[in-house]
């Protein structure tokens, strides 16, 4: 598993037009973003500008709340990517193309309601805070960044934009962080909470009560209630199992079911989410994807999913059926650059 490969490229998709929105797939291995529209149909098609190059190694990708600017992480050049995103979703750099971040940024996430930016960087054990302008340029905040445990892999805000969880790969934990009017993250009074081994990806509920993190290395999903001052506590189930390198996992916009990306094991473990917030597997487990799934994000209707596959380059395309499981659509898979590995939804 080479370093920050769960931390990767992304899939981020907005809406507009005639289409069913757009997907950019940031590729680490060719350092490019390729593009696609979403048919009404679920499947991708390219855009006629089919790739734009960015930063090396591109790690994730991020919208603001409007879906007018897109923010690219570039693991090994140490910024992030700046974008204006059109109406026919093509990205376009914006005047200062760049912003510094710490070492090897891994993760980026914008609040709710768009006005800051948080990258986890991997390799020097921080977030870098930002401001989002008013012409979506990123601004470093004072201060420039707050730590984390070793390796920060993941980061996710709930919806009230109040709290921030962030995975620590190498610490087996989980830091839990308030989050100020002024942006600034601040370590709430339980620092932080046990994880199972190599904590890759965190996930809320759409209503911030529970969460759940994929375990790299023992091949469990850990499951935690959230309460009114933001600190996580295991539930009574505290782990599912999983497949093989669990690296990301997914919630759809109804908040019942969870789909794990299994990077080993080259499948999708499916999950129906109970009202005490614990996992059940489907009927129906798991289902094949292409080789070395990274991720997985599902279209705001809840009707299709898609799969980035690090070592096919390409993404796998699912429609999602009343039970919840996963069938591949007609065309099961989109070709991309290089090294696809991740998977970020913003409605």
């Amino acid at each position: 598993m080479m370093a920050g490969i769960f931390c990767s490229a992304l899939i981020a998709c907005s809406g507009g037009n005639n289409n069913s929105g757009y997907v950019s797939v940031t590729n680490r291995s060719d350092s490019t973003v390729s593009m696609f529209a979403i048919n009404n149909n679920g499947i991708l098609s390219p855009l006629g500008l089919a790739s734009v190059t960015t930063g090396t190694n591109p790690s994730a990708v991020a919208l603001n709340n409007t879906n007018i600017y897109s923010y690219i992480t570039n693991y090994s050049a140490n910024t992030v990517s700046m974008y204006s995103v059109s109406s026919t979703g093509l990205l376009t750099p914006l005047n200062t193309s760049t912003v510094a971040t710490g070492n090897n940024p891994s993760r980026i996430v914008v609040n709710p309601i768009g006005n800051y930016a948080y990258v986890t960087n991997y390799g020097d054990n921080t977030v870098s805070m930002y401001s989002i302008t008013g012409n979506g340029l990123l601004s470093p905040l004072s201060p420039t960044t707050v730590s984390t445990g070793s390796n920060p892999s993941s980061i996710v805000i709930n919806a009230a934009g109040t709290y921030a969880y962030i995975t620590n790969y190498s610490s087996n934990t989980v830091s839990q962080y308030a989050v100020s009017a002024a942006g600034i993250l601040s370590p709430l009074a339980v620092a932080t909470v046990a994880a199972g081994t190599n904590p890759s990806a965190v996930a809320l509920n759409s209503t911030g009560t529970f969460a759940y993190v994929t375990n790299y290395g023992d091949n469990t999903v850990s499951q935690y209630a959230i309460g009114t001052s933001g600190v996580m506590t295991p539930l009574s189930a505290a782990t599912v199992a999983t497949g093989t390198s669990p690296v990301r996992i997914t919630i759809n916009p109804a908040n019942t079911l969870a789909y794990v990306a299994n990077y080993t094991a080259n499948t999708i473990s499916m999950y129906a989410i109970g009202s005490n917030g614990i996992l059940t597997p489907l009927s129906t487990p798991t289902v094949a994807t292409g080789s070395g799934p990274s991720a997985i994000t599902i279209n705001s209707a809840g009707t299709y999913a898609y799969i980035a596959n690090y070592s096919s380059n390409n993404v796998s395309m699912y429609s999602i059926g009343s039970s919840g499981v996963l069938t591949p659509l007609s065309t099961a898979t989109v070709n991309t650059g290089n090294g696809p590995s991740g998977i970020s939804t913003i409605y």
